[in-house]
């Protein structure tokens, strides 16, 4: 009996856009988005990149501007979405962070075929720029992301 066997590593990823890209993630990352918050408690001498924190389900998360941390954006900020990441760095006080977002959140395959984007030079938290065919996306560094927020003290 012999079956056929697909070789193709593909993964389902999701794109998050924010203001001036996207980010790609495993969509394994992603607990929940939501609508934008009504009430963003402001922390007080934060850095740019942290918006406040938001409440979820009973949670204090820090609301950070994926773009705004360590990067050239200097744009006008306008939230449409939150994307509620799970935190993958095994703290225990920081399961969750929230990450604003300009768009719906939207599912791609990922593949075999995804190509390094050397023309793009990855800022900040970003780990490398990507291409999916037409789409362009940056990969984050969400443990970065985390390291940045531990040092700050917030998680």
């Amino acid at each position: 009996m012999s079956e056929d066997v697909e070789s193709s590593t593909e993964i389902r990823g999701l794109l998050l856009p924010l203001s001036d890209r996207s980010l790609l993630i495993p969509n394994v990352l992603i607990a929940e988005v939501v609508e934008t918050i009504r009430h963003v408690e402001p922390v007080h001498d934060a850095p740019s990149w942290l918006l406040g924190v938001i409440s979820w389900r009973e949670l204090k998360l820090p609301l950070i501007s994926f773009e705004s941390a360590e990067t050239s954006y200097s744009g006008k900020y306008r939230i449409s979405y939150i994307a509620i990441i799970n935190a993958i760095g095994g703290r225990e006080n920081c399961k969750f962070l929230a990450i604003a977002l300009r768009g719906l959140p939207s599912a791609i395959k990922v593949d075999d075929q995804i190509d390094y984007d050397l023309s793009v030079k990855p800022e900040g938290l970003e780990l490398s720029a990507v291409k999916l065919g037409q789409v362009q996306a940056r990969i984050p560094d969400l443990q970065g992301l985390e390291n940045k927020l531990a040092e700050l003290g917030l998680i």
